[in-house]
C-alpha cells in the first residue's frame, strides 16, 4: 500500500474516539442523514438511496455545491473514489476519468440529455456548477440502462429549478452571488430569479460569468494561455397540470473564449502554437414525469433533446481557422411497474427505449476534414429492461439486459454498423438493519469512434513528434467490458453519540476487456488498434460520518490496469488516492469549518515519460449562514492547496494550480 494511505488510515483507527472525547461538553444534536444517504437514480433508474444501492455510486447534492461554491465541475468530484479527470488545469481542457476509463468510456448525461463531444483534447463538460442542482457519479458498467459508452460509468448531472429555491407561501425570489479565486485572478458572478404565479406554474432564468488571468503555479510561475472568460445561461419552465404530472422545459447555454493550445491539455509556450477558441454548447430538453403513489402501473419519465457543441478556433499566427460541430438529437423514455407475487416477492420493472442522432462536422479554412474530424452521422437505437425484486424483505435481486444497434455513416467512405447486448445482475443481502453485502455483473460496450476508424493527416505539425501522421484503421472492433463486483455497505446511528451517524461503503471489482481500444503515439505516426484482452481491478471506500458538532468523511482508491496482451500497464490508470476531510459546526456561530487533505501515491506504472510522484494537498475552508437571515446569506472562505504545492498530477502534461485563496458570497432573496 502507498505510504501516501497511513494517514487516512490511522485518522479512522483514532476518529470515533477523538470525536465523542469533542462532544462530551457540545449535545448539539446530529442530522439523521450523511452524504451517502442522498436520493440517485442513476444506478437503477428507480430512486434509491447511495447507501442501499448495489453498486458504487456516489451522489453530490445542492447542499454541498452551495457550501463549496466550486468554480468548475471538477472541484466537486475530486472527493470521489475511483474518479479523476485529465486534461491538466484550464477549464476546457477536463475529461472525467471513472476507474481508470475515459474519454468517451464514460456517458456524460445533463438533465438526461446525452453530451458527445469529444474532439482532440478539447474537453467534455461545458457547465457552470452554479446551475446545478445533483451530481451522480456511477462507478463501474452502465451500459444496460446507458448504452453505448458506459465501460468506465456515468456522470449524470441535473440542473435546478425554481422548486429548489422558493420556500413555502413564497411566489417570487432571487439570488446574487459573486465570488473571488487568487490563483487565476478569476471573478465570479452570477444571477438568478425565480417565480410560482399560480400552483400549476413556475419558471426560473439565471446567468453566470466569470473571467481569469493566467493561472499561478505553486513555483510562482504562471501557466501562458490559460486566461479565459466564460457566460453561461439557464431558462427553466415547470408546468403541473396537476398534483402527478410534471412538464419541464429548459434551455441552457454556455459561451466560452480562451487561449490555448491546439491541444489544450498541452503546455504552450510559442505564440505560434497558440490558438483563440471560443466554446458553445446549447443544451434543450423536454421532459416529462408522471409519478402517483396509488398508480402501481406507470411511473414515467420521459425527455426529449437536443444537444449541440461548437468549437471555433483560429492560430494566432493565422495559418490556421478550424470549426467543429457536433448536433446530438434524441429521445429516452423509461417506465416502472410495481407488482408483487403474494408477500415474498415484490418487483419494480423498469423498461424503455431511446433513440440518438449524432452529427459531426469539421471544417479546416472552410474545406472538410474528411481525414481529421469526418463529417458523419451515428444513429443508435437501445431497448432495455430491469427488474429489482425484493424476496422475503431481506433480499433483493436485479437482473436486466438491453439491446443496441448503432449504424455510422460517414459522407465520404464506407459505414459500419453493429449491435450489442448489455446484461446486468445484482444481489444483496440485508443481514442486519446496519449491514448489506451484495455481489454485481454487468456488461458493457462502446462502438468504435470517428476518430480511432478514420483519423488520418498531421498529427504533431511542429515540436518534438513535428509531421508525426495519424493511421487510420477502419477495421477497429467495438470494445467490450465485463464487470465482476463484490461490496458491502454499513450504516450506524447512535454510534458513539445519541443521534450521530456513520455511513461506509466498500466494494472490489474486476474489470475485463475485450477489444480494448489503445492508441500509440510512436516517432512518425500515430495508431490506433483493439488490445484482446485488458483488465482492470480496484478497491474502493467511500465513508462519512456526522456527530451535529463534528463531520468526517473519507473517500480511497487504489487502481491497476494491465494490458494482458502484452503484459504492460495500461497508462490511463490513475495513481492510488486517499481524501480525507474532518470539520467543526461551531455552536452558537452558524459555523462550518473544516481540513480537507487529499493524498496521491506515486504512479510508476507507465512510460519513463508519464510517470508521476506522489504528492498530498491540504485544504481549509470555512462556511457561515447565519440562522437569522433565514438561508439568505451564505459566504465561504477556502483555500486550497494551502502550502502552495508545485505538482503534476498523473496523466496531465501541465502542473497544477498554486494556492487558490477564493471568497464568495450568497445572498437570496
Amino acid at each position: 500500500m502507498p505510504k501516501h494511505f497511513g494517514a487516512p488510515l490511522f485518522g479512522a483507527g483514532i476518529l470515533l474516539p477523538l470525536i465523542a472525547s469533542v462532544a462530551q461538553a457540545q449535545t448539539q444534536p446530529a442530522p439523521t442523514t450523511t452524504r451517502l444517504d442522498a436520493v440517485t437514480i442513476s444506478a437503477t433508474r428507480t430512486e434509491q438511496t447511495a447507501i442501499d444501492t448495489p453498486e458504487a455510486v456516489s451522489v453530490v447534492r445542492r447542499e454541498d455545491i452551495e457550501k463549496r461554491h466550486p468554480g468548475s465541475v471538477v472541484e466537486l468530484l475530486r472527493d470521489i473514489p475511483g474518479a479523476s479527470f485529465s486534461g491538466g488545469p484550464r477549464g476546457t481542457a477536463v475529461r472525467p476519468t471513472i476507474r481508470g476509463l475515459g474519454g468517451e468510456r464514460v456517458v456524460v448525461r445533463l438533465d438526461n440529455a446525452r453530451q458527445n463531444f469529444n474532439a482532440e483534447h478539447k474537453g467534455r463538460i461545458f457547465v457552470e456548477p452554479e446551475f446545478l442542482r445533483q451530481v451522480d457519479v456511477l462507478r463501474g458498467p452502465g451500459s444496460t440502462l446507458f448504452g453505448s459508452g458506459a465501460l468506465g460509468g456515468v456522470m449524470n448531472m441535473t440542473t435546478v429549478d425554481a422548486t429548489d429555491f422558493l420556500k413555502p407561501g413564497q411566489m417570487m425570489g432571487g439570488r446574487v452571488s459573486a465570488g473571488y479565486a487568487s490563483a487565476s485572478d478569476k471573478k465570479r458572478g452570477s444571477l438568478m430569479a425565480y417565480a410560482r404565479p399560480m400552483e400549476t406554474l413556475d419558471f426560473l432564468v439565471g446567468g453566470s460569468a466569470h473571467t481569469q488571468a493566467d493561472l499561478r503555479h505553486g513555483n510562482d510561475t504562471h501557466l501562458p494561455y490559460s486566461a479565459e472568460r466564460n457566460r453561461s445561461a439557464l431558462f427553466k419552465v415547470g408546468i403541473n397540470p396537476d398534483t402527478f404530472h410534471r412538464i419541464t422545459l429548459s434551455a441552457l447555454r454556455y459561451d466560452g473564449d480562451e487561449k490555448a493550445g491546439a491541444s489544450a491539455e498541452d503546455l504552450v509556450g510559442s505564440r505560434n502554437l497558440a490558438v483563440d477558441r471560443e466554446t458553445k454548447q446549447d443544451t434543450y430538453t423536454l421532459s416529462w414525469n408522471y409519478k402517483n403513489p396509488a398508480d402501481k402501473l406507470f411511473d414515467v419519465q420521459a425527455t426529449v433533446y437536443r444537444n449541440q457543441a461548437d468549437i471555433n478556433e483560429k492560430t494566432r499566427a493565422s495559418v490556421r481557422h478550424d470549426t467543429r460541430k457536433q448536433t446530438v438529437n434524441g429521445v429516452d423514455v423509461a417506465n416502472t411497474s410495481r407488482f408483487s407475487f403474494g408477500d415474498s416477492a415484490h418487483n419494480r420493472l423498469t423498461y424503455g427505449v431511446e433513440y440518438m442522432e449524432e452529427k459531426q462536422e469539421g471544417r479546416r479554412d472552410g474545406i472538410p476534414t474528411a481525414g481529421f474530424y469526418p463529417d458523419a452521422t451515428m444513429k443508435t437505437t437501445g431497448v432495455f429492461i430491469q427488474d429489482e425484486i425484493t424476496l422475503f424483505t431481506d433480499w433483493t435481486l436485479t437482473a436486466g439486459v438491453r439491446h443496441d444497434r448503432f449504424d455510422l455513416s460517414p459522407t465520404d467512405r464506407a459505414g459500419r454498423d453493429g449491435s450489442a447486448t448489455s446484461p446486468k445482475a445484482a444481489l444483496s443481502w440485508r443481514v442486519t438493519p446496519w449491514f448489506m453485502p451484495y455481489v454485481s455483473y454487468a456488461e458493457a460496450f462502446r462502438a468504435p469512434s470517428l476518430k480511432g476508424l478514420y483519423n488520418q493527416g498531421v498529427h504533431f505539425p511542429m515540436g518534438p513528434f513535428a509531421n508525426n501522421t495519424f493511421v487510420p484503421n477502419p477495421n477497429l472492433r467495438p470494445e467490450k467490458a465485463r464487470n465482476a463486483e463484490l461490496g458491502a455497505s454499513f450504516r450506524f446511528q447512535n454510534l458513539a453519540l445519541e443521534r450521530d451517524s456513520l455511513r461506509l461503503k466498500v466494494s472490489g471489482f474486476e474489470n475485463r476487456i475485450k477489444d480494448y481500444i489503445e492508441q500509440t503515439v510512436g516517432a512518425t505516426t500515430t495508431t490506433t488498434s483493439n488490445v484482446p484482452n485488458a483488465r482492470i481491478r480496484g478497491v474502493e471506500l467511500e465513508a462519512a460520518y456526522d456527530a451535529g458538532i463534528v463531520f468526517a468523511s473519507l473517500g480511497a482508491s487504489k487502481l491497476r490496469g494491465d494490458n494482458r496482451s502484452s503484459h504492460t500497464p495500461l497508462e490511463s490508470i490513475p495513481a492510488a488516492k486517499a481524501v480525507t476531510t474532518i470539520g467543526t459546526r461551531i455552536p452558537g456561530t452558524d459555523l462550518e469549518a473544516g481540513w480537507r487533505t487529499h493524498m496521491v501515491a506515486a504512479q510508476n506504472r507507465a512510460k519513463a515519460d508519464k510517470k508521476s510522484g506522489g504528492y498530498a494537498i491540504h485544504d481549509v475552508f470555512v462556511s457561515w449562514a447565519p440562522e437569522q437571515f433565514n438561508d439568505a446569506l451564505r459566504v465561504n472562505l477556502t483555500a486550497d492547496n494551502l502550502f502552495d504545492r508545485y505538482y503534476k498530477p498523473h496523466e496531465s502534461a501541465i502542473y497544477a494550480a498554486g494556492r487558490d485563496i477564493r471568497l464568495s458570497a450568497v445572498i437570496q432573496f
